[in-house]
């Protein structure tokens, strides 16, 4: 993930955070905050050298 793609990502959260914002009470129920989820994105993809992980069905492939 580059730059530009790191910066579109973390702007789709930014608006996520926003119309979720705009909801009503009864549609707040979470395990993790917007804010929260942003901060822990925004570290990991800061990192140098962020680890992406891929898994593969062996199953499907065969």
């Amino acid at each position: 993930m580059n730059r530009q793609q790191r910066r579109e990502f973390f702007e789709r959260l930014c608006a996520l955070r926003d119309g979720y914002a705009q909801r009503g009470p009864a549609d707040r129920t979470s395990v993790i905050s917007i804010e929260a989820m942003i901060a822990r994105a925004s570290g990991r993809l800061n990192r140098p050298r962020a680890t992406i992980v891929i898994e593969r069905d062996e199953a499907a492939s065969a």
